[in-house]
């Protein structure tokens, strides 16, 4: 284990912290050119007028790490000020304040931004630190712009959960952005929905995949996050089970296929598991500890002590594995648990495009009907007769699909669904903290596996017009 394997968690941690922490520029450090919005944006802020409000605070406190990425916010939020006047934007620059916020407000509607909506990072892991940039600036503001004009009931997401699926976090992280309207199978979809999740749907029947396709071909958006496998996190022993989502049939009609096999990846995050009695000895005899020295068991034989051990079945994507795609672009810290890979063509009138891959040295294995404990693949490594290499994780598909005349859709398919449940992210944050949810100043700011999933969501939401906007600032 190298030194940047054992401080990376911590440098994370580090990056969120100092993100939280931290006050903006007090006085800029260099000026940053201004430069001309774009287009969807400026005619968003015509669209707003003067219904449209804006004001910037700025936090007492400068920080120096954040400087360089702060100027260059204050930069743009100067030429959204002045794009704003010539358009008959209200915009108020407040006093110094406690934090930093970004309000944009339209009738009686309001939207705000922080420096955790705003700001990136990357991590150097030769030099163990962390360099901040500025987080697609120009989509963001256009994306709360957009927001606040369509109102709450203009980007209703419906939520179909399956039955062993818990989503309080999952609600947590997106309740601020899109109200949340649940669908049960057996019942009609809810109408005026701007997209609808799956969270680990099982046993979908005919009238299911029906509204689903009936759906899309009327321009709707689907995020399906569901596999093959599903990791039952309920028990002291996690366990890995195999599961029908019922949605086959329908993905085959798309082009799209979810192969059987649970991927395992020498990228990987780690398991938390107490240690057995005899592990612990043979620990401590490595150690060479002394016998006064050893842990003490506690009355039902263990020990107290827990291990960290690689778990090839704890998919860690790091920054190549995620395409340049909007619906990927600023997550960190994402780990995908008990996931099949997903392979989709393209056709006369659907793109498809990758999001996910694994890294080159993942490997698959079955997992037998009885399921599989997540312990027994805890350390395992591929052999030799392991086929490697990097397979597709998540896949994006836009265009027209069967039976749409005119009409856009969007999909998303992610093969897994564990990643954004309740307890397999808590068993995932006992090693890695950043796959979950911050809340800071009484707000609730998704990391790692749940920012990956608002970014999709964003993507499948917001008007196409927006999707052009490009990264400049």
């Amino acid at each position: 284990m190298t030194v940047a394997e054992t401080t990376e968690p911590r440098i994370r941690l580090l990056a969120v912290a100092l993100l939280l922490a931290a006050g903006p520029l007090a006085a800029r450090a260099g000026q940053v050119a201004p430069a001309e919005l774009s287009a969807p944006l400026t005619r968003l802020l015509e669209r707003g007028g003067a219904e449209l409000r804006i004001s910037y605070t700025r936090q007492k406190e400068p920080a120096t790490r954040l400087a360089p990425c702060l100027a260059r916010i204050e930069a743009f939020i100067d030429a959204l000020a002045r794009a704003g006047a010539d358009r008959g934007v209200r915009f108020e620059r407040q006093a110094q304040g406690e934090r930093f916020e970004l309000a944009f407000a339209y009738r009686d509607r309001r939207q705000t931004l922080g420096l955790p909506d705003l700001v990136d990072w990357e991590l150097d892991r030769q030099r163990g630190d962390v360099r901040y940039l500025p987080y697609d600036l120009e989509y963001r503001a256009a994306q709360a712009i957009w927001q606040v004009i369509a109102g709450r009931e203009g980007r209703r997401i419906g939520l179909l959960a399956g039955p062993h699926m818990a989503t309080g976090e999952l609600r947590v992280a997106l309740e601020k952005n899109y109200p949340i309207v649940p669908w049960e199978q057996g019942r009609a979809l809810p109408a005026g929905l701007r997209a609808l999740l799956l969270a680990g749907p099982e046993g979908l029947d005919r009238s299911a995949r029906r509204s689903l396709a009936e759906y899309l071909a009327r321009g709707g958006s689907v995020v399906l996050a569901g596999g093959r496998i599903r990791l039952d996190a309920r028990g002291e022993k996690p366990m890995l089970r195999p599961v029908a989502t019922g949605l086959d049939p329908w993905l085959a009609e798309l082009g799209v296929r979810l192969e059987r096999g649970l991927v395992m990846d020498e990228s990987n995050s780690r398991l938390r598991r107490a240690a057995e009695p005899g592990e612990l000895d043979a620990l401590v005899a490595k150690l060479g500890a002394r016998p006064e020295e050893r842990p003490k068991r506690q009355p039902g034989g263990e020990s107290g002590i827990s291990l960290l051990t690689p778990c090839p079945a704890f998919v860690r994507l790091e920054d190549r594995d995620l395409a340049g795609h909007r619906a990927t672009r600023g997550a960190r810290c994402n780990v995908l648990p008990a996931v099949s890979p997903v392979h989709c063509t393209h056709t006369e009138s659907l793109r498809c495009q990758t999001l996910i891959r694994s890294s080159q040295l993942a490997c698959l294995r079955e997992i037998g009907p009885r399921g599989c404990p997540v312990e027994q693949l805890s350390g395992a490594r591929a052999g030799e007769t392991d086929a490697r290499s990097a397979h597709p994780l998540a896949v994006a598909l836009e265009g027209r699909f069967p039976g749409a005349e005119q009409r856009t859709g969007r999909l998303i398919v992610v093969g897994a669904s564990a990643w954004i449940d309740d307890r397999a992210l808590t068993l995932l944050r006992a090693a890695d903290p950043c796959v979950s949810t911050v809340v800071h100043s009484g707000r609730s700011f998704p990391l790692g596996n749940l920012r990956l999933l608002r970014a999709m969501l964003d993507w499948a939401v917001v008007d196409a017009e927006l999707l052009a906007i490009r990264p400049r600032w």
